[in-house]
């Protein structure tokens, strides 16, 4: 456990690390920088008890310790930091720091393949999300899969079809709701098969929500 209330604290505290067993020797390596914001990584714990540190010091202590280097937007890089996290993983506890004090962080890689955390304000850091995630709709591989309604493949009587057709109607529409600009929705009435074409973040929704109604969709990849 880390304990550091002021800006010489820090140093002393990183100093002791440095001579003695790092508190973070299985991250090192640096290997938790691309997946920081990623909920199933969990680095080493920590706690923090900081008032009124900047930045900067934080920084250099995360560096040393896990081998992730940092950069940041220059409105912020002497930001003072105050706040307190008792025992969780550092990724988090970094994390919830930065946020209690307006900012954020994304990871991000420069062009010869280094990474770093990337530490802003959080409506630039959501700006930055925002764009990925329109690059990431524009330019990933579209995959098919076939979606087969169980329940709604057989009817025996008008009425029963009739309900059955309005049924099959509001499930598509829904999932045309879900696509992304790049999908595209083909279905079948008498079978009760939908099949769609879209990125595979949209396929996740969609597959949640066919789930929740309890129907079967075996995959069919191209």
């Amino acid at each position: 456990m880390i304990r550091f209330k002021t800006r010489l604290g820090a140093r002393l505290i990183l100093l002791i690390l440095l001579l003695g067993t790092s508190l973070f020797a299985q991250d090192k390596d640096g290997s938790g920088c691309d997946k920081i914001r990623d909920s199933d990584f969990v680095g080493m714990p920590i706690s923090f008890d900081i008032v009124d540190l900047e930045l900067a010091d934080l920084m250099l202590f995360i560096q040393e310790e896990t081998g992730c280097n940092s950069i940041s937007s220059s409105e912020v890089w002497n930001v003072k930091l105050t706040g307190k996290v008792e025992n969780i993983p550092w990724n988090t506890a970094l994390r919830n720091i930065l946020l209690a004090n307006g900012l954020d962080l994304i990871n991000t890689v420069s062009t010869n393949g280094t990474k770093y955390i990337f530490i802003a304000d959080e409506e630039k850091i959501l700006s930055e999300v925002d764009w990925r995630r329109n690059c990431y709709r524009r330019e990933a591989p579209l995959i098919t899969e076939v979606i087969y309604l169980k329940n709604l493949q057989s009817c025996s009587t008008t009425v029963r079809c009739g309900a059955r057709d309005a049924e099959f109607a509001r499930i598509v529409e829904a999932i045309k709701r879900m696509a992304s600009e790049r999908g595209t929705v083909e279905t079948n009435n008498e079978t009760g098969i939908i099949t769609v074409t879209d990125i595979r973040i949209s396929l996740d929704v969609m597959r949640g929500f066919i789930n929740r109604i309890e129907a079967v969709i075996p995959g069919n990849h191209n």
